[in-house]
């Protein structure tokens, strides 16, 4: 029998990169929309949760690309991204550099940055800003959004 960390199933490749999932995942993601969407502890809807979850891989999957493109950019090559329950693997090769490691590493967390400016102008372009201070005294389950055009406290975001 295969070790169990390589039962994945091949989603397609991507600039010569192959994408894989986990088999694990979707069963865990269809068990966590279930739990936030079904019965009277519901949190969200069920099309929020998909938009959630669909949002999660998406954020994963290119953060793996990051850390892809990054080894391309030192030189190095990238083969493969396994998306799994813990999040993403990038399967690089790189030099043997202090540099070219650190730069493969970094690459995942520069995406992140860049999609964290995205959603921080998409934000400000609807007109709301999110509170600056976490610890403030709304609680961080019922978010509130600041809509500055018309001046109100919106909570949830809506």
């Amino acid at each position: 029998m295969r070790d169990p960390m390589t039962w994945s199933i091949p989603l397609g490749r991507v600039f010569g990169i192959r994408v894989n999932v986990h088999v694990t995942l979707p069963i865990i993601v269809v068990a966590l929309i279930l739990r936030v969407t079904v019965g009277k502890d519901a949190v969200v809807t069920l099309p929020e949760a998909l938009v959630m979850a669909g949002l999660l891989f998406l954020s994963v999957l290119l953060h793996e690309f990051g850390h892809c493109f990054a080894a391309r950019a030192v030189d190095g090559d990238a083969a493969e991204i396994l998306l799994w329950p813990l999040g993403g693997l990038a399967y690089c090769d790189v030099p043997h550099t202090p540099r070219a490691n650190l730069i493969t590493a970094l690459g995942g967390p520069a995406v992140n940055l860049a999609l964290c400016v995205a959603a921080a102008g998409g934000l400000l372009f609807a007109g709301l800003v999110p509170p600056l201070n976490p610890l403030d005294s709304l609680s961080a389950y019922e978010p509130h959004m600041f809509d500055w055009r018309a001046g109100v406290v919106r909570a949830g975001g809506v």
